[in-house]
């Protein structure tokens, strides 16, 4: 395979299961010899010899640069091809001495691609196709052939590697493509994570052909279990000294924060989201009546981003922490006298902006109280009211 054991496992998953339901049991009744290629497709002529000297029964190569190469390494070991490329040979009911499959063409475009697309992108008439050169010319023109008998305008942007997928959608973009067809490729299959990302932040409908590429640019999990964001919030807050008549302090504040999702909730569409622990560094600055106040702590939050299937993320949030502060003024008329260790409380809710998958905006609000829980003989705590911008990078 050119692609890496991982890239290939979804593939490899599904290729065992059909043979078990056919009563095939690896290492019982028959043995699979694989090989991979890592993106590397030079290797493959080298890889299907080596596979003939073995030697195997049967070769099955699931991609036309497979498929070529398994026909150059023998004439005499059966090859089961899977995306036999319509007129790489001369005629598909008798393609070779040692050759059958799956033949393949234009199809994706022509049949149900066609209808999907409209579905998301009604009138639909330029559309851009990812071209790996290593899946033959014959491939590129069966699926303009399949695109003009759809009654599409096709732009063929050429890709023969990783670097050259950030010039092929800038392309597609001044190209005006309504919308992206990504064909069966393994060097697409190796790099989908980067080609949704692309999709995603060029805002292109996409029609390809695994659920894998689905999963990677989907608005509907942004964040999964295992992810972490690292950020910075900034927060400003108009308080009350329980038992005032008036707002009397103003704060503001710089939060480094770092973020863990540790679940995601499955459920109805309206329930459904992905459950953040988050710890937050609080540097705090506090003009005060004749003073001003330094503070300085560390809140530990638990978020619920709720599901919504676009780039918009609502959210609630809560928890608790710690805050130590500068001496303040012992004047007895002051309104408020804390002391310099206090606890904090807070709750809140917001909205996530989905700039790209990696960078992500937040706007919150949230009730937030400070006091050291009676712990001092005067100290009736503060109630705020504070509301914050922010950015996170997700790797």
């Amino acid at each position: 395979m050119p692609a890496s054991a991982a890239v290939a496992s979804p593939a490899l998953q599904a290729f065992q299961q059909v043979l078990r339901e056919r009563g095939y049991r690896e290492s019982h009744t028959l043995v699979l010899e694989y090989r991979f290629a890592e993106g590397r497709y030079e290797r493959l002529p080298s890889l299907a010899a080596e596979l003939v000297r073995l030697p195997v029964d049967v070769l099955v190569a699931g991609s036309p640069s497979m498929i070529r190469a398994a026909t150059q390494a023998t004439t005499t070991i059966p090859i089961v091809g899977i995306g036999v490329p319509t007129g790489l040979f001369a005629s598909l009911t008798r393609p070779g001495p040692n050759l059958t499959g799956i033949a393949s063409g234009g199809e994706e475009v022509r049949k149900t691609g066609r209808v999907l697309l409209e579905e998301i992108v009604p009138g639909l008439s330029r559309a851009a196709v990812l071209w790996d050169p290593h899946s033959g010319a014959l491939r590129r023109r069966g699926l303009e052939l399949g695109a003009r008998l759809a009654g599409l305008r096709l732009q063929a942007l050429e890709v023969r590697g990783p670097d050259e997928l950030d010039r092929a959608f800038a392309e597609a973009t001044r190209g005006r493509a309504e919308a992206l067809i990504v064909p069966g490729s393994w060097l697409f299959a190796m790099h989908q994570s980067r080609i949704a990302e692309l999709a995603f932040n060029y805002r292109l409908p996409t029609l390809a052909p695994f659920r894998e590429f689905a999963e990677a640019g989907s608005f509907d999990k942004p964040l999964r279990k295992g992810m972490h964001e690292w950020g910075i919030m900034t927060g400003y807050g108009r308080s009350t000294a329980v038992g005032a008549s008036k707002p009397n302090i103003d704060f503001f504040s710089l939060m480094p924060r770092f973020g863990y999702v540790f679940a995601e909730i499955q459920g109805p569409f309206s329930l459904r989201g992905s459950a953040e622990v988050i710890a937050e560094a609080v540097p705090m600055l506090l003009p005060f009546e004749s003073q001003t106040i330094y503070a300085g702590g560390l809140t530990g939050l638990l978020r619920y981003d709720l599901t919504t299937g676009t780039r918009l993320v609502p959210f609630l949030e809560g928890g608790a922490g710690f805050l130590l502060s500068t001496p303040q003024s012992q004047d007895q008329a002051s309104q408020f006298r804390a002391s310099q260790f206090n606890f904090t409380l807070q709750i809140g809710a917001g909205l996530r902006y989905l700039v790209s998958k990696h960078v992500h905006l937040h706007l919150g609000y949230r009730i937030h109280h400070i006091s050291d829980a009676n712990t001092t003989e005067h100290n009736p705590g503060v109630n705020a009211h504070v509301v914050l911008l922010g950015f996170s990078l997700v790797p």
